[in-house]
C-alpha cells in the first residue's frame, strides 16, 4: 500500500487553467510519479496550455480540452462535453486529482469511474453537493502558500509526497538551433548575451506603459545585450509591442506572437534574462533558470513571484496594493503599474544586471 491507496495504474490530474497556472503544477506532478513511480500518469488540461507540460518526463500523456466558445450552441457545448467525458471514462483511472475547485473538473473526477478521487473543498462554491464527489477531500486552496506548492499540499494531506519540489520544462531540442537561425536571419549573435523582454499579458492591466518599457530596452542596450521583445498573437499585445519599438532610440529584435510557446521556451533558454510582467512567460523563464524581473501591480507577489533564485519583484509601494482588482474601479489600467516611472525601474534593475551579468 502507497499513500493509502491500492492498485493506481493509471492517474488523472485535471488542471482547468491558464499557461502559467499549468506550469506550476508541475510539483504537484512529480510528488504522483514519486508515489507511484509504475502508474501512467495522465494530465487534462485546456487546449492551448499543453506545450508546457507535454514533454515532461513524469508525465506519460497529455489530454487536451477546448474551451467554450462565446455564442456556441447548447447542443455544441453538451456534444464537446460528451466526447470530453468518454475520453475520459475511456482512460480507466483508478485514481483523479483535481487541482481546482472547479465544477467541470468534479464532475469529470466523479463521473470517470474512478475508485480514488482528491480534490479541493469547494468552500459553498459551485453545484450543492460539489464535496460529495470526491474520496479524499482537502480543504479550501490556502492562498497563504504560493501557487506552485498548493497541489503539493493538497496531495501531502492523503500520504502523496515526493519529488524535489521545483518547476522545470522541457521541449524538443531541435528548437533550439531553429531559435538560433531565427536570431542570425535578424541580425543577432546568438552566442551573445540576450535579454527577453515580453512586455505583455493576457490581462492587459498586468502591463506598464510603452514608454517605461522602450526605456528599458534602450537602457538594456545601451549596457551590452542584445535585445528581444516578444508577446502573444493577440492584436491589442502586438499592437503595444509595436509602440514600443517605434519608441526605441536603438533597432530590438521583435517576434511580434509569432513564436510558438515552445520555440518561446527555447529562446529563453539561449537568453540571460528576462523582463516583463507577471505572466506566464515569467514563469517559464523560471523554469528553465533564467533569472526574471518582472513588474507587479494589483496581483500578490507572494503568490505568483518567480521561484526560485536570482529573480526580482518590481512594485510600487502603494498602499492599494495588492488588490486582485483588474485594474482600478474597473477599468484594465493599474495606476499602481502606469505610475511606475522608468527611473525607478531602472534604479532596481541595475543591482539586478550586476547579480547575472
Amino acid at each position: 500500500m502507497k499513500a493509502g491507496f491500492t492498485g493506481v495504474r493509471r492517474v488523472l490530474a485535471i488542471k482547468f487553467r491558464l499557461i502559467g497556472d499549468v506550469l506550476l503544477t508541475i510539483p504537484a506532478m512529480k510528488a504522483l510519479r514519486a508515489t507511484f513511480p509504475e502508474a501512467d500518469i495522465h494530465m487534462l488540461v485546456p487546449e492551448g496550455t499543453q506545450e508546457v507540460v507535454q514533454y515532461h518526463p513524469v508525465i506519460d500523456r497529455v489530454l487536451t480540452f477546448k474551451r467554450d466558445k462565446k455564442n456556441q450552441s447548447l447542443w455544441r457545448k453538451l456534444v464537446k462535453e460528451k466526447d470530453l467525458l468518454r475520453v475520459v471514462r475511456d482512460g480507466k483511472y483508478d485514481l483523479t486529482v483535481n487541482f481546482t475547485e472547479g465544477d467541470r473538473g468534479a464532475l469529470l473526477s466523479f463521473l470517470s469511474g474512478a475508485r480514488y478521487r482528491i480534490g479541493y473543498d469547494s468552500g459553498g462554491r459551485g453545484f450543492p453537493g460539489q464535496n460529495r464527489l470526491y474520496t479524499h477531500l482537502g480543504g479550501r486552496m490556502n492562498w497563504d502558500l504560493h501557487i506552485m506548492d498548493m497541489g503539493q499540499s493538497l496531495l501531502s494531506r492523503f500520504g502523496v509526497r515526493g519529488g524535489d519540489g521545483t518547476v522545470d520544462l522541457f521541449y524538443p531540442e531541435g528548437l533550439r538551433n531553429r531559435v538560433r537561425d531565427l536570431l542570425w536571419k535578424n541580425g543577432l549573435d546568438p552566442d551573445e548575451k540576450t535579454v527577453v523582454v515580453h512586455p505583455t499579458s493576457r490581462w492587459m492591466y498586468k502591463a506598464w506603459t510603452t514608454e517605461g518599457n522602450a526605456a528599458v530596452v534602450d537602457w538594456l542596450q545601451d549596457h551590452g545585450v542584445q535585445v528581444v521583445i516578444t508577446c502573444g498573437p493577440d492584436d491589442t499585445e502586438r499592437g503595444m509591442v509595436a509602440e514600443i519599438s517605434s519608441l526605441c532610440a536603438s533597432r530590438p529584435c521583435v517576434f511580434p506572437g509569432t513564436l510558438s510557446l515552445l520555440e518561446f521556451a527555447a529562446l529563453l533558454d539561449t537568453s540571460v534574462a528576462f523582463f516583463g510582467v507577471d505572466s506566464a512567460p515569467m514563469h517559464m523563464a523560471a523554469a528553465l533558470g533564467v533569472p526574471s524581473a518582472a513588474i507587479f501591480g494589483p496581483t500578490k507577489e507572494h503568490n505568483w513571484r518567480s521561484f526560485g533564485e536570482g529573480h526580482l519583484v518590481i512594485a510600487s509601494d502603494d498602499s492599494c496594493r495588492p488588490c486582485d482588482d483588474q485594474g482600478c474601479d474597473g477599468s484594465m489600467v493599474s495606476d499602481c503599474i502606469v505610475n511606475l516611472s522608468p527611473a525607478a525601474v531602472i534604479v532596481q534593475l541595475e543591482r539586478w544586471l550586476v547579480e547575472w551579468s
